[in-house]
Formats: structure tokens, C-alpha cells, sequence
């Protein structure tokens, strides 16, 4: 995942996207491969599982990713 500078964040509008469950990865990637700035803040996070403890990097926001993008120039 490209990391965004605070300069990227005010170039351009951003939107809320919802994604489908469990899918906010693919999304990601899906829209990031067409050009789009894509962000979605991740948070580290421990699970239990099977009787193990798994740390694990969690969306925030889980379902959403923001998306920015320039209506003056849609891709």
C-alpha cells in the first residue's frame, strides 16, 4: 500500500466508499490500480484464534475506505 503525505490529502476532494464485507483489500487495490488516491487507516489488533493470539493490522473503518479523487477529471 503506497503511504499518503499530508500534501496528497489536500489536492483533491475525498468521498466515503463502502465496500462489501470482508472485501476493503481488494477495493484497495482494485482502485489504487486505476489511479485513484485511495486511504484506508489501518489499526494493529490481537484476535484469538484456534487457542493462539494473532496480532493482526485491522481497517479502522471496517467496510469504508476513502477515496479522493478529481471531478474536474475522472479516470
Amino acid at each position: 500500500m503506497r503511504s499518503l503525505q499530508a500534501a496528497d490529502l489536500m489536492d483533491s476532494p475525498w468521498y466515503l466508499a463502502l465496500c462489501r464485507p470482508n472485501q476493503g483489500h481488494i477495493a484497495f487495490r482494485q482502485l489504487e490500480q486505476r489511479g485513484f488516491d485511495v486511504f484506508m487507516p489501518r489499526h494493529k489488533a490481537t484476535r484469538h484464534w484456534r487457542g493462539r493470539v494473532i496480532e493482526e493490522m485491522r481497517p479502522v473503518f471496517g467496510g469504508y475506505l476513502f477515496l479522493g479523487t478529481d471531478p474536474a477529471h475522472p479516470r
